[in-house]
């Protein structure tokens, strides 16, 4: 007997998935603060990503929400926590802590 294969998208070594290289993203939720007085404010957004090469995300976010201060501090100490869930059921996931120095002016 004689038979011929040919890889299906299961097989091939991308996913269909895997050959989408850009996503856009609109984002929208709540803020909690505790700064110069403490609330919950809206907070919206929007994300572009990229990927670059097989192993390399390109990411870019811009995000803004309006707290209510009592006072208005020239220089603030920043700290960010990102979780995220990657893939279908959110079989994998990433954790990013950023901190940083701003000065307003």
């Amino acid at each position: 007997m004689i038979s011929l294969a040919t890889p299906v998208a299961a097989q091939s070594p991308t996913s269909p998935t895997e050959d989408r290289r850009f996503a856009v993203g609109l984002v929208a939720g709540a803020s909690q603060f505790d700064l110069s007085g403490t609330g919950t404010t809206a907070i919206v957004g929007a994300r572009f990503e990229t990927r670059l090469r097989r192993w390399l995300l390109a990411e870019a976010a811009l995000s803004t929400f309006r707290p209510e201060e009592q006072s208005d501090p020239r220089v603030a100490l920043r700290a960010e926590l990102r979780v995220r869930g990657i893939g279908r059921n959110f079989s994998g996931s990433t954790a990013e802590w950023l901190g940083g120095l701003a000065y307003r002016f």
